[in-house]
């Protein structure tokens, strides 16, 4: 009996041992190739997201726009499109009174409503060339008014834009998260080997574990740092952005 205790005993510390070193040495070499080529990948993708945030600079900043086109100013361009919006209103209700019930004239005077609101976001698009006050200023050409929820489909757009918003930060704003836990991972990877190649005088092996180890924690470090850039630029892009479609709302329908 106390034979197979001792046996038990012996079993159980090789056991423990082998959990507590060489397993821990074959998982963390699991992982060396995994945790490289995500950081790769990361690397690549912000390579990418640089490349997208210039152009969106490119064309915030006008850059690309021909010299005699030129932006006009939002506020001008805020009244001529309120002031073609109450001509619109005012014409409509001359219609009304002048046909009567009349579903032709009706319909006539609902196309040209329609036409007379393009004209008029049309003005204001040329005066701006943010990306998301573009998107709501032609999604909101397709509103339906007809039911008189226009304003309830104005405040559904602006929280649809305002989910898109935070879709396109969090994609950088996750690779400022990733890519230093990607870095941490990649040094303390090839520590154990490492050590190991120090106690047995492998300088060969020590050196490449302690270059793997060094150049994934600046990589990583790296994507965080630039990724955490991206993302400051385009929120502040884009608090901008939602603050101009506010005031577009604001202008435009808040005193109805």
């Amino acid at each position: 009996m106390m034979e197979f205790v001792t046996m038990l005993m012996v079993y159980g510390k090789g056991l423990w041992a082998w959990l507590s070193t060489d397993f821990l040495v074959v998982v963390t070499s699991l992982l060396r190739v995994p945790v490289l080529i995500l950081l790769y990948g990361l690397t690549l993708w912000v390579i990418v997201e640089i490349g997208m945030t210039s152009f969106e600079w490119l064309v915030r900043t006008g850059r690309l726009m021909k010299k005699e086109q030129g932006l006009r100013d939002l506020e001008d361009g805020l009244r001529e499109m309120k002031a073609m919006i109450n001509n619109d209103n005012d014409n409509d209700g001359d219609n009304d009174n002048a046909t009567g019930e009349d579903g032709d004239d009706a319909d006539a005077s609902n196309g040209n409503g329609n036409r007379n609101m393009m004209e008029a976001i049309g003005v204001l698009k040329s005066c701006t060339t943010h990306r998301f006050v573009l998107q709501f200023l032609n999604r909101l050409v397709t509103l339906d008014n007809d039911d008189g929820q226009f304003h309830i489909r104005v405040l559904k757009l602006i929280q649809s834009i305002e989910e898109e918003i935070s879709k396109r930060v969090e994609r950088t704003r996750a690779m400022v998260r990733m890519g230093p836990i990607l870095g941490l991972m990649g040094t303390l990877i090839p520590m154990g080997p490492a050590l190991l190649a120090l106690t047995r005088g492998d300088v060969n092996t020590l050196a490449i574990s302690l270059i793997y180890a060094f150049g994934t924690t600046v990589l990583g470090l790296l994507v965080g740092g630039v990724a955490y850039v991206i993302t400051a630029i385009r929120q502040h892009w884009y608090d901008r952005d939602m603050n101009d479609i506010r005031y577009i709302c604001e202008m435009l329908f808040g005193g109805e």
